[in-house]
């Protein structure tokens, strides 16, 4: 036996039964204290890195809300306090003056609460939630010095509508941060802090009347909005302190707070994540439609209407039996008993991962209650007694139904803010006007109608909350079988038509598969460098020195290109991020359900308005001449487009073709469409529409063409290709080249590329290969305002995103060409146009980006400006950037000219070389001849 044989054997131990049965003893033990101390407090289980990241944000996040919302209850109640203590007689409320106070304070409180969690998703919760609190206490200051009814009202509404920002606000911040094991508790520590403020102010009031009214020349009444405002101040600086806006955090994606460590956002991130919570995204008319057209809204809403009004106080005052103090003091138990009910909910819940049968039980708690107030003749005295107290059970299920939401549109952080909002902002709407027709005081101590109003609302509740319930489980099945069958097609060697699982990453070893959540994880961990640091780095690689670059970028955006925060590049990194993987999570349900499904090839442009329509037109025109019979797409923005400028470009889908070809509908088929979900902005011209519009196409493989860019053939050849057969992305350069202050290599964490920049006039994309480069292309277009300062709007992002994902792409195997006149007497001319070519160097698109800012004689084209050694070495082409393409084009610089009109010339800088341009004739190359005339032939104006 070998020396290792024998180690081997001598190594064996051997379990007796009991050895194995206490080991399964202290398994249980320990898992037993693991739950137990769930149960107790949630956090006490995790690591210790999550322990201290979750005690933060309680510390935070619950003391700030918490307090604030003691306080506003303590306002609500102070008013009806106030009434009886003096103001009636100080302001002379008569009539339903008292009722109106509160009818103020509802319509404010509702118009603001959807606006607020609207504008949540474009402001900063940190500075729009403190902003109202600092409103909210100058105004209950000022309610301290109210005159006359009519001031109070003024008072009221502001009050309200100040208030109606703060509680979804609250729901909202709370879903972004917990887990389902922790959100139903502190929704319930929240929420029951409101009922600690209502018991407390019959309290305060006492205190105040007795040891502060006359003080001051001040009534006890006015010293309670006084005192209300000074205990709130506090709170408002603590949300909103410094720079910082210390206490309240925002969201995981955005936070900026200096409380929690980068260890710990990133934690925080992760968590959220791993929870399905899908990006901080802003609102869009596309987005509220979204919203509306799910379930979600419309049953969610619904269930909040449920009401239950307690008016115990007038029972006990007809049965003249109690004193004054008695009956104000009896009914406050139900506070107590709300407070105790709401925190074992929320306890409860999380412990036991429950939230519908906790409603549930509510509902049946309160039906039992409600029936028996109905009821009311023959009901016992003492069942009377307890059923007012019975009313304690209803409120506290209110922040597990919003848990229930939280949960239910994690994935879609717009919809879950605007359910929030909607949810609460519908329940007051309705408790604002169904009190005042049902429970009529002159009806007391028997309120019929309002009971039985009540009873029926609850078993409305109770249906809706069912429906809720069997369509989150259809929802949960659908994904579940989606998630099934991915495995099975995969288990069975069936491709998942997932194209963004995976990423082609060019590198020095040729082609290498890199999965899309590693390169992610590897994006958002590179290294942040300063902006000095950055500028060191990629001055290295590219030059500014005898290179064209885009100058007026660089010289008008340096101070803000220079103030990017490290921490604002990691904001977009994460941002980013989340954004790739919730749009991959979508693609796979809308793959598994067939929708969406895109095929064939096609043609995509934007015109947006007359003059783009016209060129549009055009360009058809040139390419039905061509025979070419690719469909073709026109989007536009709403409200663009006129209805003759539609028919004339609709009309262009039977133009050339035969009576079969109609018949059949094939051949080039022209359809104008709405780009969905975007706005025209106010910058960077429609620029954003571009992206938007190939995603939104229903082709799979695209050949996008602005409506200036004209072809010179048919240009369906591309897609057979080797290039494109290679890469299936082709894209097409600009004039200048990358600059190394540009942020663009900061978000990257890349060394600046020495080659020329993208230019967006055509793109050839494959969706099945490169959805995730679609993906974020849009999404530097939805936040075009963040990004387009330093991609030149939307021209450089298609590169950006091909940079970050690790795509390798093809292009024209020249660089491009200015052609145009003969300007005065410069004899080289000025160009209008821009040259570009195919991937074998020869001309096929005639981009006149610049004819239609000026009037030209004709010949429009005569002369071409062009580097004279502009070729791309042998068997590459634009996206090479090794020796010697990354050096095509130095010495040449390219100056834009707007007066008398708008050219552009090519010419060398001052130590170059002149021989580095060459200026041909326009007939020199066999494909450009008879252009002018088919073009003018065609529609062609300028």
């Amino acid at each position: 036996m070998s020396k290792d044989s024998e180690k081997n054997v001598t190594s064996l131990e051997v379990t007796s039964p009991s050895q194995s049965n206490a080991s399964l003893s202290s398994a249980l033990v320990k898992e037993r204290t693991r739950r137990i101390k769930e149960i107790f407090w949630d956090s006490l289980d995790r690591t210790s890195e999550e322990r201290r990241l979750i005690f933060k944000l309680d510390i935070f996040i619950l003391t700030w809300a918490g307090f604030t919302y003691f306080s506003k209850n303590l306002n609500s109640n102070n008013v009806s306090n106030a009434y009886v203590s003096g103001m009636k007689g100080d302001l002379n409320v008569v009539g339903n003056e008292y009722q109106t106070f509160t009818t103020m304070w509802t319509i404010g409180y509702v118009i603001s609460q959807i606006p607020s969690q609207l504008i949540c998703t474009r402001v900063r919760p940190s500075i729009w939630c403190p902003t109202w609190e600092l409103l909210w206490v100058v105004v209950t200051f000022a309610t301290s010095a109210v005159k006359t009814p009519h001031q109070m009202y003024a008072c009221r509404f502001l009050v309200g509508l100040a208030e109606g920002t703060f509680y979804p606000a609250v729901h909202t911040v709370l879903g972004g941060w917990y887990t389902k094991r922790e959100l139903a508790k502190r929704a319930s520590i929240f929420f029951a802090s409101a009922f600690i403020g209502s018991m407390f102010s019959g309290y305060l009031q006492a205190a105040l009347y007795t040891g502060m009214n006359g003080t001051g020349g001040l009534a006890g009444w006015r010293w309670l909005f006084i005192f209300d405002g000074v205990i709130t101040f506090p709170m408002a600086l603590w949300g909103r302190f410094a720079q910082a806006y210390y206490a309240l955090p925002d969201l995981p994606s955005n936070t900026r707070v200096h409380w929690l460590k980068p260890e710990e956002i990133k934690l925080a991130r992760q968590r959220m994540i791993d929870a399905g919570k899908g990006e901080d995204i802003p609102v869009t008319w596309f987005g509220i439609k979204r919203v509306l057209g799910k379930w979600h809204f419309w049953v969610y809403t619904a269930y909040y209407t449920e009401n239950i009004g307690s008016y115990m106080n007038l029972w006990l005052t007809s049965l003249k039996r109690y004193s004054v103090p008695e009956i104000n003091n009896y009914p406050t138990a139900t506070n107590a008993i709300t407070i105790v009910t709401t925190l074992s909910y929320g306890w409860t819940s999380d412990a036991l991962q429950l939230r519908s049968p906790i409603v549930y039980f509510s509902l049946t708690v309160c039906f039992f209650a409600a029936m028996n107030l109905a009821v009311w003749d023959g009901v016992p005295f003492g069942l009377k007694w307890a059923s007012y107290y019975l009313t304690g059970f209803a409120q506290g299920s209110g922040p597990i139904f919003l848990t229930m939401v939280n949960e239910a549109c994690a994935s879609d952080s717009l919809e879950r803010k605007f359910i929030l909002g909607t949810t609460n902002s519908v329940a007051y709407a309705f408790n604002a006007w169904i009190p005042l027709i049902t429970y009529n005081t002159t009806k007391a101590p028997r309120f019929l109608v309002g009971n039985s109003v009540t009873v029926a609302l609850i078993v409305c509740a109770g249906l809706t909350l069912t429906l809720a319930v069997l369509l989150q489980r259809r929802d949960i099945r659908k994904t579940n079988k989606f998630e099934n069958e991915d495995r099975e097609g995969n288990l069975a060697g069936i491709p998942s038509h997932l194209p963004s699982i995976e990423s082609t990453k060019s590198s020095g070893n040729g082609n290498e598969k890199i999965e899309l959540d590693y390169l992610l994880d590897e994006f958002v961990e590179s290294s942040i460098l300063s902006y000095n640091e950055s500028v060191e780095l990629n001055s290295k690689t590219c030059l500014t020195e005898g290179v064209n670059f885009d100058s007026d970028a660089a010289n008008s955006n340096a101070e803000r290109w220079r103030d990017i925060s490290s921490s604002q590049i990691s904001e977009w990194r994460q941002s980013i991020v989340a954004h790739l993987r919730q749009s991959h999570r979508e693609e796979q349900k809308k793959i598994k359900s067939k929708l969406g499904v895109k095929s064939g090839r096609g043609i995509v442009m934007a015109a947006g308005d007359h003059e783009a329509a016209f060129r549009a037109r055009t360009n058809i025109r040139l390419l039905k001449s061509y025979n070419c019979t690719l469909p073709v797409e026109i989007f536009h923005f709403s409200n663009e487009l006129t209805a003759p400028d539609k028919s004339l470009l609709e009309d262009l889908s039977n133009l050339g073709r035969s009576k079969k070809q109609q018949e059949e509908n094939s051949g080039m088929k022209v359809t104008v469409r709405l780009v969905e979900g975007l706005e025209k902005g106010k910058e960077w011209k429609a620029f954003h529409i571009k992206g938007p519009a190939i995603q939104q196409s229903s082709f799979n493989e695209i050949l996008y063409l602005d409506t200036d860019s004209y072809l010179l053939q048919n240009p369906e050849y591309l897609f057979e290709g080797k290039p494109w057969k290679e890469t299936g992305l082709l894209l097409w350069p600009d004039f200048t080249k990358s600059h190394p202050t540009n942020p663009l290599w900061r978000l990257l964490g890349q060394e600046c590329r020495s080659e020329y920049e993208g230019e967006s006039g055509q793109i050839l994309i494959s969706r099945t290969l490169h959805q995730d480069l679609m993906w974020l292309v849009v999404y530097f277009a939805v936040h075009h305002e963040e990004f387009y300062h330093f991609m030149g709007g939307d021209r450089d992002s298609f590169r950006a995103a091909a940079l970050l994902l690790g795509k390798k792409w093809a292009g024209p195997g020249r660089a491009n060409a200015a052609a145009g006149v003969v300007v005065g007497d410069n004899d080289q001319g000025g160009g209008h146009t821009m040259l570009q070519a195919d991937s074998e160097g020869k001309w096929l698109f005639v981009h006149a980006n610049l004819i239609k800012y000026a009037s030209f004689r004709r010949p429009l084209w005569s002369r071409i400006q062009r580097i004279t050694e502009d070729r791309y070495a042998s068997g590459t082409t634009y996206g090479d950037i090794s020796p010697p393409n990354d050096k095509i084009g130095d010495g040449v610089k390219l100056h834009v000219d707007s007066t008398p009109r708008m050219v552009m010339t090519m010419s060398t800088f001052t130590e170059s070389n002149e021989n580095l341009v060459s200026v041909e004739n326009w007939d020199m190359y066999e494909e450009l001849k008879g252009f002018e005339e088919r073009w003018f032939a065609f529609g062609g104006a300028h």
